[in-house]
């Protein structure tokens, strides 16, 4: 006599369905458990399991002893480990980056006077949400893989037993190993980099040295548009470059740590004009090198200062080319406050403020043409300035 095969299949589905019904649930003594019992007690304890008797969980909460009937309990959750928020991370970052970077740069584009831009408002705010959801996701999966939450699993309150864990899950117990002094830092070395923006620096003073020149006009409007009211600066992320700093630190002691910084800060240009068809711009930057000591008190924090070499540049460009050049070498002061978030994973998220002190510096003159030739003569500029930065690095 044949079985059908359906009937077979069916009987074998069946029987293995009741057979995974019959099985108990397995918990061990020191289970990390999450309780819900509403009719016996408030809210969710999480506690350790310390036994099973007379049909109740003992549970340790802190410094008590809960003993729940399991007849109570309307949910059992188990803790299995940790998992990170990784994928959480990423979406939040991607969705935060992409309308923060989007909106600056619109706004960035449409305060602008000129009528010759290179993109449009929406065409901004369509490339900063692209740029912005890149680099959003990948910082938040960074900062994600460094938020764990517990990993819940439902436990069945059906033939619930306690046994003891079997020998091959039982953790050995090896030799303390005695070492003199204290104990070796784990990753000593730290290397990050990062993006910015900057505050004006010298923009103020090169604008009021315009003014007092007469490079403080309004250039008439025609077909281009206009008009257009000088003189004007354009400072920050992204207008004449991208202000960036690389930097290292080694750990020597577990609240202190050394290190050097290297930063190219593109911090803007500033235009004047003076009728009839007189134009001056003026580009200015910074280069510095600086020998830092951390404080490292605790968390997230970090707080650096150090002497540093400054090499400031300010450049008259005309149709593209450089007409006249003024660069000065001089030492200051920089100090460094770092935010890196996670602390002890590979990579990791810093976000990084820095003020410079520089001293005050004499640049030009600088000569307009056009018809009659028009000078701006040499004064004095500071080029103190703030840093604000965000990027990635690296624990090895």
């Amino acid at each position: 006599m044949q079985i059908p095969l359906n009937f077979l299949l069916l009987t074998m589905l069946f029987g293995w369905s009741g057979q995974s019904n019959a099985q108990t649930s397995m918990l061990y003594p020191g289970d990390t458990l999450r309780v819900s019992a509403p009719a016996f007690i408030a809210g969710k304890p999480v506690g350790t399991l310390t036994d099973l008797r007379n049909d109740s969980l003992f549970i340790r909460v802190k410094n008590r002893l809960l003993a729940i009937p399991v007849g109570k309990i309307t949910k059992l959750e188990v803790s299995r480990g940790k998992t990170s928020r990784s994928r959480q991370g990423a979406l939040t970052g991607a969705l935060v980056g992409g309308l923060a970077l989007g909106v600056l740069g619109a706004a960035d584009v449409s305060g602008d006077q000129d009528s010759w831009e290179v993109f449009t408002p929406e065409e901004a705010f369509a490339t900063g949400v692209a740029t912005g959801a890149l680099l959003g996701a990948g910082i938040g999966a960074i900062i994600g893989s460094g938020l764990k939450t517990t990993r819940w699993v439902k436990a069945p309150l059906q033939n619930l037993i306690l046994p003891k864990k079997p020998v091959a899950e039982q953790r050995k117990e090896l030799p303390v190993k005695t070492i003199s002094g204290p104990a070796p830092l784990s990753r000593q070395w730290r290397i990050s980099a990062n993006l910015a923006t900057c505050s004006p620096g010298p923009a103020g003073d090169i604008e009021r040295a315009m003014i007092r020149a007469g490079f403080g006009e309004t250039m008439p409007g025609g077909f281009l548009g206009g008009p257009v009211e000088h003189p004007f600066s354009r400072t920050g992320y992204g207008k004449f470059g991208f202000p960036w700093t690389l930097s290292l630190q080694y750990r020597w002691k577990p609240a202190w740590e050394i290190g050097v910084l290297m930063s190219n800060t593109v911090i803007g240009g500033t235009f004047g004009y003076q009728k009839p068809s007189k134009y001056l711009e003026i580009e200015y930057r910074v280069f510095t090198v600086a020998p830092l000591l951390y404080f490292h008190p605790a968390g997230i924090l970090r707080l650096g200062v150090g002497p540093a070499l400054f090499r400031t540049n300010s450049q008259q460009n005309s149709g593209g080319e450089t007409v006249q050049e003024y660069s000065h070498n001089q030492f200051g002061a920089l100090l460094d406050v770092r935010l890196s978030y996670p602390e002890k994973t590979l990579l990791f998220v810093e976000v990084n403020v820095q003020y410079r002190l520089m001293n005050t510096v004499n640049i030009g003159p600088f000569t307009a043409g056009g018809g009659e030739k028009a000078t701006l003569p040499a004064f004095k500029v500071d080029y103190s300035h703030s840093y604000f930065g965000i990027g990635l690095g690296l624990h090895f």
